[in-house]
């Protein structure tokens, strides 16, 4: 057997090592992160106070839905992880729920603008989730 079937061969041993490397990081480092957010969450909660100003407030909704993402994320890539098949219809997921956070945000904010372009985004990406599922039953 030559050197370049002894190459080719191996290719596809070390890129399945290499996923599966990269895949179990990504799971370990969202783990990390939601528990560091998860502290600073609450470490923001106990200093509110019902004098805070409203900018405190809008700073734990944000850091409540960037948990929320962390999570979701962690769950879709442990999810990924566990079943063979890499399907785009999670991640899609993911990206309405980040949506939803910026459509919160911007009710927050009072910028209507920042709204309907999340809104808009968020209805894109349940339509085309609609469609995958569709095409596939």
């Amino acid at each position: 057997m030559s050197w370049t079937r002894r190459l080719r061969s191996l290719i596809p041993r070390f890129s399945k090592l290499f996923m599966e490397i990269s895949e179990s990081l990504i799971i370990v480092i969202l783990a990390v992160l939601c528990g560091v957010a998860f502290s600073i969450l609450i470490k923001d909660l106990i200093s509110i106070n019902i004098y805070s100003p409203v900018t405190e407030l809008q700073l734990v909704f944000t850091e409540l839905f960037t948990i929320i993402i962390l999570i979701e994320l962690l769950r879709t890539f442990v999810r990924v992880f566990e079943s063979a098949k890499h399907s785009v219809e999670e991640f899609l997921e993911v990206g309405i729920i980040i949506l939803v956070r910026e459509v919160a945000l911007g009710a927050l904010m009072k910028e209507p603008t920042h709204m309907l372009m999340a809104s808009g985004g968020a209805l894109l990406l349940a339509l085309a989730i609609l469609v995958m599922r569709r095409k596939s039953s």
